[in-house]
């Protein structure tokens, strides 16, 4: 297990969260689903849970999320499948409903759906550095909120789609960017 991850065990019967330990060093934190040919993993937050790290966050394979939140220094999905659901706008949430990077956001070769959420800025996704979708990859956002800047998505750094990659955004809204925000250059 990488050394800067919050392990927690899952009650599957109440649904609640059991800390089991958490390492005192930050690197890399790993969320790895099964293969994308798979069924997908569910990880279900119910509104209340947020995986934070102060390192970067790697995520691989096929996930289901419900309800959770994800924060790091930098994030990198390669080889994702992930689906993601809000009921309700994290209000609290200075940047990024669903995804927050602190630094860059890179997607390679992934397919992620961000549906629902809210923040100040960046409704389903935030990124303090540069956005880069890479290698065919598809980031689809719909119903996110954000109450300042890029209702779908915001950026502090710049956009870039290669390799054939695709944004979608569907029915989100903001004061400045309603699909997206990108105030790099």
């Amino acid at each position: 297990m990488p050394s800067d991850c919050e392990l927690v065990q899952w009650d599957d019967l109440c649904g609640h969260q059991l800390p089991v330990g958490r390492p005192q060093t930050a690197s890399v934190c790993e969320l790895l689903g099964p293969g994308n040919s798979e069924e997908p993993s569910l990880l279900l937050g119910n509104g209340f849970v947020t995986l934070q790290t102060e390192g970067s966050l790697r995520i691989t394979g096929n996930l289901r999320v419900r309800s959770a939140r994800f924060e790091a220094e930098s994030i990198f999905l390669q080889d994702a499948q992930v689906e993601t659901q809000q009921s309700a706008p994290n209000t609290s949430a200075q940047g990024g409903g669903t995804f927050h990077s602190k630094g860059a956001l890179t997607l390679e070769r992934s397919n992620i759906t961000v549906t629902g959420g809210g923040a100040r800025w960046g409704g389903g996704l935030a990124a303090g550095g540069d956005v880069a979708l890479v290698e065919a990859s598809l980031l689809k956002v719909a119903g996110s909120v954000a109450e300042q800047d890029g209702g779908g998505l915001y950026t502090a750094g710049t956009l870039r789609l290669r390799g054939g990659s695709q944004i979608i955004v569907e029915a989100t809204s903001a004061a400045r960017g309603g699909g997206f925000f990108a105030s790099g250059e």
